[in-house]
């Protein structure tokens, strides 16, 4: 190992000192395994690793490993001792989405984004209800995810959306698995309706 210390002077006074140090010794390789990504069911990935590096320049081996996959997958990884492997998915993954109220995002406070503040009569709750379904569907898709891979739908609201339920959540697909109504009050003062949306692998409910 080398250590070099540097100081500059303008003419009146001297820097701090900067200490380099320099290694002649192996230095460990960095391994970059890519960014993640989204797949469909059925789809194949490639997974890249020819970002990996070594600061001696020194040749790479890699060992690629599969460290989790969902219940009942046969998947298994490709050329795993490549730069790229790959990977086929076979059954959707887990997820759970949660706690979408019909406050928009961005807004100062959930008063200011709230759709239809305070208004719970049915054309009110229809454009609430129509919100957060639209918001849901979204979160989904950015998951790679759609309405039909949801098991378990759940609506938390004290206000009647039965009138509501046949066009603004089955014909829209999130109820594809039924709908879990729960006579609640969202935990968030001024929202009158928010849904989850969950796919895990074990759902257990405990009642007391």
């Amino acid at each position: 190992m080398y250590a070099v210390q540097l100081i500059v002077n303008d003419g009146s006074s001297d820097s701090a000192p900067r200490v380099v140090v320099i290694s002649t010794g192996n230095v460990r390789p960095v391994a970059d395994a890519g960014s993640n990504q989204i797949a469909q069911v059925g789809q194949a990935i490639v997974l890249d690793g020819t970002a990996s590096h070594d600061a001696n320049g020194d040749p790479l081996s890699y060992e690629w490993a599969l460290l989790f996959k969902p219940v009942n997958s046969a998947a298994a990884l490709g050329n795993v001792a490549q730069a790229k492997a790959t990977l086929t998915c076979d059954v959707p993954g887990t997820f759970v989405i949660a706690g979408s109220g019909e406050a928009k995002d961005g807004g100062a406070s959930y008063r200011e984004s709230t759709v239809r503040l305070g208004d719970v009569s049915i054309d009110g709750m229809r454009d609430k209800v129509r919100f957060v379904v639209d918001e849901m569907a979204r979160r989904l898709a950015a998951l790679g995810f759609t309405w039909s891979d949801a098991t378990s739908v759940q609506a938390y609201t004290p206000h009647d959306i039965g009138p509501l339920v046949r066009d603004e959540l089955f014909a829209r697909g999130a109820g594809r698995r039924g709908l879990n109504w729960d006579y609640a009050r969202p935990p968030i003062v001024d929202i009158e309706f928010e849904m989850d949306v969950r796919r895990p692998v074990v759902d257990r409910v405990l009642r007391t």
